[in-house]
């Protein structure tokens, strides 16, 4: 389910996938802005529902909110958290997904490997 990260339940999240189904637009507008406010928890739970819902967001919204995501934490917490979080979205790659999802996970890949090699230099 979207909606849970680390045995905690964010309702939110529910009601934000079943407005996404009727108002994309809007959902992935308010989705932005509960990330904005949110702790690392609250954000990575929305990061999460904006790569694998198929009416949230795009490739575009995936690379703004990674570039928060990293500026907002720590190197400690990257490494301990957000890193292995960004490891076990892209094993979902092989699970039955939309097309959506799959393009939005190959950004999230195209990211990390970035991240990644600029951490090396």
């Amino acid at each position: 389910m979207l909606n849970v990260l680390n045995g905690k339940t964010h309702a939110y999240l529910y009601g934000l996938q079943k407005v996404a189904t009727f108002r994309p637009k809007e959902a992935t507008h308010l989705l932005q802005k509960v990330f904005e406010k949110g702790d690392l928890n609250t954000r990575l739970a929305t990061f999460r529902a904006a790569i694998l819902s198929p009416h949230i967001g795009d490739g575009k919204l995936v690379g703004d909110l990674f570039v928060k995501l990293m500026a907002a934490t720590t190197k400690e917490e990257r490494e301990e958290i957000v890193e292995p979080f960004f490891q076990s979205l892209l094993q979902k790659s092989n699970s039955p997904i939309s097309k959506a999802s799959q393009g939005k996970l190959a950004w999230l890949n195209a990211l990390c490997h970035g991240w990644q090699q600029e951490s090396l230099s």
